[in-house]
Formats: C-alpha cells, sequence, structure tokens
C-alpha cells in the first residue's frame, strides 16, 4: 500500500497581488473617512457662521444702546458712522441715511467682525443724531422689509465677498462691493432676502426698544429729583395742570399731571427745585410732556400729615410682582403713540388719554396698574417711594 504524502500548496503570485489591494483599498478608506470626517468636524456650517456672526452683530447692538443711554445731553443719542474704516465716528450731527462702517473704536469695543472676517456696517436714523428733540414720539424713518416696524440703526454683516465685489485697495468703503441689493442704495429701506447673490446679515434696534430703555433712564433721574426734593422740603410738589399753557406750571390743588418745571410760578408757597433740579436735557428734550406724575394727597403740601401713616390716602399699584397700597408718589411714561389708540401729539398734551394707554392708568382714581408692554399697553411704570 502506497503511503499518500500530503502537500502543502503555497499561495499563487496572483493571490498575492490581490489580497495586498484589497488591503490598500481598505487603508485608503479608512484615511478618506478619517480625512473627511476631520474636516467637516472644524469646517463650520452655515449655520454655525450664521450663528457666530449673530452674536457678534448682538454685541455691536447692546453697545449702541448702552452709548444712547449714558448720553448726557440727548439720552438716546446714537453715534454717526464710520467714513473711513478707522474705527471712529463721523461728528454729529450726521445727516442723511448714510450707511457707512460700525464705529467699533468710538464705543470702546474690540474690532468686531462677522464670521467671513469682515468689518461690520452700520446706518443710523439722522432723528437719533441731529439737534432736534428726542423722546417717546421721535419717529425715525428706517424699516426692514418694506414692514412698519421703525427703526432707530440698523446692524449689517456682509459675509464673504460675492461674484464681482472686489473689496481690496481703494474699494474698502464702496458700500456695492459689500452690501447688496436695497442694502446698499444709501436710503431709508433695507431687506434680510433678494433675488441673486445675496449673503447681508441684518440686526435693527427698533425706534420702541431704544426709547422704551431711554423712558427708564428719564423715570429714573426725575424719581430721583422728586425724592431729593422731598428730603429737602418734606412734601412732594404738585403737579402741572395739562391743557392750560404755558406747560410744567403747577397747580396747586392738582394730584395728578405732567412732572411741574417752574414750581413757585403759581404755587408760590411751594419752595422751587433749589438742589434737586430737573436733568438739564428734560425739559429741552420734551420729556415734560412724556411723563405722567402723580402724588397722594397725603404727600403734596396741603397735607398736614407729611406722608404720615393713613393707608387710605395713598396710590395703590397692581403689578406681577405683587400689589401695593402705600405708593406716596409715582410716574408713567407713556412710550410710543400706540396705533390702534387714535393717540394725538403730546406736544404740549392736553388729554392724558394721548399719553396713557392703560385705562386703570387714567381713570382718575387711586389705582394704577403695570401691565406687559406690548401692543395694546405700553405704560412704564416707576415708584418714586416709598
Amino acid at each position: 500500500m502506497n503511503a499518500r504524502i500530503a502537500r502543502q500548496h503555497s499561495a499563487t503570485p496572483q493571490r498575492q497581488r490581490g489580497a495586498a489591494l484589497l488591503l490598500l483599498l481598505a487603508v485608503v478608506v479608512v484615511a478618506a473617512s478619517y480625512t473627511l470626517l476631520k474636516r467637516l468636524n472644524h469646517t463650520p456650517s452655515a449655520l454655525d457662521r450664521a450663528a457666530d456672526t449673530a452674536a457678534i452683530l448682538g454685541e455691536a447692538k447692546a453697545a449702541l444702546i448702552g452709548y444712547a443711554l449714558k448720553s448726557s445731553n440727548r439720552p438716546g443719542e446714537l453715534p454717526c458712522p464710520d467714513s473711513n474704516n478707522s474705527g471712529t465716528s463721523i461728528p454729529t450731527p450726521c445727516t442723511g441715511n448714510v450707511t457707512f462702517r460700525f464705529p467699533w473704536k468710538k464705543l470702546g469695543l474690540p474690532d468686531l467682525r462677522d464670521s467671513s472676517g469682515e468689518r461690520l456696517w452700520y446706518v443710523v436714523d439722522p432723528a437719533f443724531t441731529g439737534n432736534t428733540a428726542i423722546n417717546s414720539e421721535t419717529v425715525p424713518a428706517l424699516t426692514i422689509d418694506g414692514g412698519t416696524t421703525r427703526y432707530a440703526a440698523i446692524l449689517i454683516a456682509p459675509g464673504k465677498s460675492l461674484q464681482g465685489q472686489t473689496r481690496s485697495g481703494g474699494q474698502q468703503n464702496n458700500i456695492q462691493r459689500y452690501l447688496e441689493a436695497d442694502n446698499a442704495n444709501n436710503d431709508a429701506f433695507f431687506v434680510t432676502t433678494a433675488s441673486g447673490d445675496f449673503n447681508d446679515q441684518l440686526l435693527g434696534i427698533t425706534r420702541d426698544e431704544l426709547i422704551q430703555a431711554v423712558e427708564r433712564r428719564v423715570l429714573k433721574e426725575v424719581a430721583n429729583s422728586l425724592n431729593l426734593y422731598k428730603k429737602a422740603n418734606s412734601y412732594f410738589p404738585n403737579p402741572a395742570a395739562i391743557g392750560t399753557p404755558p406747560p410744567g406750571i403747577p397747580a396747586c390743588e392738582v394730584s395728578a399731571g405732567t412732572v411741574p418745571v417752574n414750581i413757585g410760578a403759581t404755587c408760590t408757597s411751594q419752595a422751587n427745585w433749589g438742589g434737586a433740579a430737573l436733568p438739564s436735557w428734560f425739559v429741552g428734550n420734551g420729556w415734560d410732556q412724556m411723563i405722567w406724575y402723580v402724588v397722594a394727597d397725603d404727600c403734596d403740601q396741603s397735607s398736614t400729615n407729611a406722608c404720615g401713616s393713613v393707608p387710605a390716602a395713598r396710590l395703590n399699584v397692581n403689578a406681577p410682582s405683587g400689589n401695593r397700597n402705600d405708593v406716596d408718589a409715582l410716574l408713567i411714561a407713556g412710550g410710543p403713540p400706540l396705533p390702534g389708540l387714535s393717540q394725538n401729539n403730546r406736544s404740549p398734551i392736553t388729554d392724558d388719554n394721548d399719553l396713557l394707554d392703560s385705562f386703570e392708568n387714567r381713570n382718575d382714581d387711586l389705582t394704577f396698574e403695570v401691565l406687559p408692554l406690548d401692543t395694546s399697553s405700553n405704560d412704564q411704570l416707576r415708584v418714586i417711594a416709598p
């Protein structure tokens, strides 16, 4: 019997080359996948870039509002744009709806840039940069997308350059090399979308949000002056009656009206403002006709109680934070006129219906209310004391 001898066959050269190719292909696929994933993880998406730009626009907007609130002459005044890409601002007043660069240096900010590395552009309505009064009735002309909302200022991030937008050399201040469509026209009308190539990203400061912020400053400063007056004289001055010129003259028996300007003109027994004087810009900007002032009967000069402990003689305030029945005096800023209420011009005010939106705040009783700021009411109430 012949013994079988087992033979071990070695792999053919063709099989070896095939295995090597498969191994090489696997390595290439793994490497390509790694590179793609790495690139995806490090390349921001369009949404990421838009979010980054939105954050920069928000920082610029907050700085502008902060600047407006600090003005010593015209609270609400905004800086003029930067015309030469230096970060500084054109001297005020700047007229016309001219869109230039955002004055980051003027505002003490770092060199803010959008996600493409470009500096921001900025347009401000002349109503907030000129020499005219700024108050609740100030109406700018700037609009976005043809809406009815009016804007005090608009910030624009230009994004990366599009086809035909050469930005080098002397083109750095050429608005048409950075902005598109209606945004490059130097008029009062701006858009967030347009046909054709478009990558502008906008953020506006509405008239209402700026004015309402300014009103809070006005209320705070007037309340401070009235508290100083009360501290010096043991009583609050009577309000000025409405509908009888000249404005700002107090009526000695009136408990609700506008803030008195010249106290001693008629109420000779009452001290004038003295060291409690109102801010110099208060009358010049027409705020004396935009702020409603109410004092409890027990807290004016005619009372012998001098804001004593008689709760029946106090004002009541109903608010989401809680109701009070111990208020000595209060102020209300009427806010910008609301279209649905058919309110007339307030300069000078002749009817509290033209200033106050809430019926509770103008029904001549001792109870007032704090409501959310919306399209039906934008009254802002501040308790003066206690």
